[in-house]
């Protein structure tokens, strides 16, 4: 027994060793503020060629929400937003910095399930033996960001919808 408990507070201590200290949850995919930023290493680098750098950055466009005379009602109600992230998990699940600061911003639109892993809306005439829960769907996105004492592009993972997932019990 005491070998199980042991082989558990290592797996914990190691998936804890891997995640940053800037996230809130270890399903988190991003930080918006890292204690550990390196903006002068960065502010370095980049000040050497500005003008490489500077065409490649900007923010997403987030339209606003136009009513029209259609009821539409979604069967997962998500949160868009445009966010600054300074941290990043990467696509090979390595946590990176991201050139995030100004005047190098890089803003990206994302999208968050309000109800993530509840029971999806109006799914009251599926059938008994199937179950539909609200799902974080998720992108690749390439960023600028810091690796290795570089910048280059590394895809992120971006949370880009909530989605309904049903499945037959």
């Amino acid at each position: 027994m005491w070998s199980r408990v042991l082989s558990y507070l290592c797996l914990l201590v190691i998936v804890n060793a891997e995640n940053p200290g800037c996230i809130a949850n270890v399903t988190d995919v991003f930080c918006e503020k890292d204690a550990d930023y390196p903006e002068a290493e960065l502010n370095q680098i980049l000040g050497l060629k500005p003008s490489d750098y500077m065409l490649a950055f900007g923010e997403d466009f987030v339209p606003e929400i136009v009513r029209t005379e259609t009821i539409e009602a979604p069967l997962c109600v998500g949160f868009v937003r445009l966010i600054y992230p300074q941290k990043g998990k990467s696509a090979n699940g390595a946590w990176h910095s991201i050139v995030n600061h100004e005047p190098y911003n890089q803003g990206i639109r994302i999208e968050e399930c309000l109800h993530l892993d509840r029971a999806c809306s109006a799914t009251d005439d599926f059938p008994n033996h199937y179950v539909a829960k609200c799902e974080q769907e998720y992108a690749y996105r390439p960023l600028f960001a810091w690796k290795e004492k570089k910048i280059t592009k590394v895809p992120f993972q971006i949370p880009v919808s909530c989605k309904c997932k049903f499945w037959q019990t």
